[in-house]
């Protein structure tokens, strides 16, 4: 009767032990439902572009999107999202 206790204690034990790693464990990463991509990138600061009014600003953000388009050119996808940045910052 002992042996079947200790059986069915041992049997039980991961089951029992499956809701308590539940709340220790951080839930598993999740990949981004939007990544970003130098396309999506180069839509929001021609967006920004469209609405911006200084001349300087302007220009200097021209300048980096070109760079970016150049980038993307050459298939270097991080080249031309660090550009399109700097050209949103620009216009900020």
């Amino acid at each position: 009767m002992k042996k079947l206790i200790l059986v069915a204690g041992l049997v039980a034990l991961p089951l029992l032990g499956n809701p308590v790693s539940a709340q220790t464990f951080p839930p598993p990463a999740q990949t981004p439902q939007n990544p970003v991509t130098c396309s999506s990138q180069l839509t929001r600061t021609n967006d920004l572009m469209r609405a911006a009014t200084d001349p300087k600003k302007k220009e200097m953000a021209m300048k980096e999107l070109e760079m970016a388009k150049d980038k993307t050119a050459r298939n270097d996808e991080q080249g031309c999202i660090t550009h399109a940045n700097a050209a949103m910052k620009a216009l900020n």
